[in-house]
């Protein structure tokens, strides 16, 4: 038998049917409350660079660097010393055995207890250079270090954005979850109060309950995901961050020549310029040790304050000590092969990290341009998504269309649109590491 269908009824069916439908005008426009909210206070928005500036001051990454920093520092101090003469005072006490034998003037050779105090300076006049290409590698290894402070730096900015993007994704896709729920909620009251009045089927009311199950799930899913995301960021920066994500970094023009990147991250690229200094300390880590093959030439001089027997009177005496080494069992000589080895590692890494950086620039860039056409295409996507939804809501008002077909549109057109945040978001990392690569350090920049 046909359903009865009053007045009544029918008035009930066109005003849910209106509602359901200023719902759909406004859903995708709806602001979204943080879902993991635990007060009605919410923290204010957090950007990459404000996650990037605590994670500088709180990552244990860069503090490793900065004692390395220090250290580096340190012993080119100790090279230094090296150079530079030394200077100790010295006090000695002696006794031995009382002898009765007695000397010139009435004076005893044997003198069974005396004090000797006195200041020496020593000075190293020559010894194959050795101190002064120490002093040398010392510096060149301090630079090494800075370099590796500012590739720490980079290498942080990179594991920040890593992190911080993945929570964006995951952000826009609880929002985007439980903006469908929401509506799906909506779908379910308007074919409840359908099927009441006998113009919708039961079996469709089981379609969207079954719908807004899953919808449920998928949230509870995303927002677990979003917590595990959020607490990758809190480990990277050093120290929780509260407050809903928003990405402030700000993107300039890339150059679009892979020849002139490269040739730029030969210039500036933290890790690069390393290389070269270690290559350099290497080289002068060569010389050092065939300084060991020279002869060496000493002073030392004394000055002495208190002195006690016959040599009293002296009270000051230096010496110039010649040394040149004949045979050492062939330390010397291994010692030199040893640095000749290191000098090559170190032409190896540079050369490895050369062509390295010419290959990363170029997978990088493609990987952008890459992305350049996705978005384009999906942009293209989202618009017919769109009028398909637009038609599919006109239709359903005139009783061509089915809820469940309007809903498969909103459905399509809420995913398309999610799919292009988050392929936005992986080009924007896209971009960070294109910028990196190339030795600029987008987070640091005025």
């Amino acid at each position: 038998m046909r359903a009865k269908v009053t007045l009544a009824s029918v008035v009930v069916v066109a005003a849910v049917t209106l509602c359901w439908a200023g719902a759909l005008a406004c859903a995708g426009e709806a602001p979204f409350e943080e879902v993991l909210s635990q007060t009605q206070t919410q923290p204010a928005a957090v950007g990459l660079r404000d996650v990037y500036r605590q994670a500088l001051e709180k990552n244990e990454r860069i503090g490793i660097a900065d004692e390395n920093l220090l250290q580096a520092g340190y012993y080119r101090r100790q090279a230094l010393s090296g150079i530079l003469p030394s200077l100790t005072f010295q006090g000695a006490y002696f006794r031995q055995k009382a002898t009765g034998s007695t000397g010139i003037a009435g004076q005893s050779f044997l003198i069974d207890r005396r004090s000797t105090y006195s200041f020496q300076l020593e000075q190293n006049i020559f010894s194959g250079l050795q101190e002064q290409f120490g002093l040398r590698q010392a510096t060149v290894l301090s630079h090494a270090a800075e370099q590796d402070l500012q590739r720490q730096k980079d290498l942080l900015l990179l594991d920040v954005a890593q992190a911080f993007y993945d929570s964006l994704k995951l952000q826009a896709e609880v929002e985007n979850t439980a903006s469908t729920l929401k509506l799906r909620r909506e779908l379910l009251a308007e074919a409840q109060a359908r099927n009441e009045v006998g113009l919708a089927r039961y079996t469709d009311v089981l379609l969207i309950e079954t719908e807004v199950a899953g919808d449920e799930s998928n949230l509870i899913r995303s927002e677990n995901a979003l917590r595990t995301a959020r607490d990758r960021l809190d480990f990277v920066a050093g120290a929780p961050i509260g407050g809903a994500l928003v990405d402030d970094l700000e993107e300039t023009g890339t150059e679009p020549d892979a020849e002139k990147l490269v040739a730029k991250a030969r210039m500036s690229r933290p890790d690069y310029l390393e290389s070269l200094r270690l290559l350099e300390a290497a080289k002068y880590g060569v010389r050092i040790v065939r300084g060991e093959y020279s002869p060496t030439l000493d002073f030392t001089g004394n000055y002495y304050t208190h002195r006690e027997g016959i040599q009293a009177p002296v009270n000051w005496d230096f010496q110039v000590t010649l040394k040149f080494a004949l045979f050492s069992g062939g330390e010397t000589r291994a010692k030199e092969l040893q640095a000749l080895s290191k000098q090559r590692q170190a032409e190896l890494n540079r050369s490895r990290l050369e062509r390295g950086i010419a290959l990363e620039i170029e997978n990088q860039l493609l990987d952008l341009l890459s992305y350049d056409s996705l978005l384009a295409s999906i942009r293209r996507e989202i618009e017919l998504a769109e009028e398909n939804y637009r038609a599919m809501e006109e239709e359903y008002r005139m009783g061509l269309a089915t809820n469940l077909e309007v809903q498969v549109s909103f459905n399509a057109m809420q995913n398309t649109k999610l799919t292009f945040e988050k392929e936005k978001l992986n080009r924007k990392l896209s971009w960070v590491r294109l910028q990196l690569a190339t030795g600029v350090n987008p987070a640091l920049e005025k």
